[in-house]
């Protein structure tokens, strides 16, 4: 249920006081309703919480589409290389 997961995190990140909030997704899947992930990261964005995704596995790679610039891995040793990718070019970004 990765839309109800997104719209959790949400609730929580917007009553942090910082400025710049960057929610990072990592799924093996795709989410049970593509509508309702798709309605959490609009509001993510009007919120203006930065969202960036990995997918893990040719299951996931419907990820890109609903996140643009994830990256898709198909093994776990790749994790810390993307994350890493992911984030760098996130703060760097600015």
């Amino acid at each position: 249920p990765m839309g109800q997961a997104v719209w959790w995190v949400l609730q929580q990140m917007i009553h942090q006081p910082q400025n710049r909030k960057i929610l990072l997704i990592i799924t093996d899947g795709v989410p049970d309703s593509a509508a309702n992930a798709i309605r959490a990261f609009d509001m993510a964005k009007a919120l203006k919480i930065e969202v960036h995704g990995i997918g893990i596995g040719d299951g996931a790679a419907k990820i890109a589409t609903l996140i643009p610039g994830s990256k898709i891995i198909h093994d776990i040793k790749e994790l810390a290389n993307a994350m890493f990718a992911i984030l760098q070019k996130a703060l760097t970004a600015r």
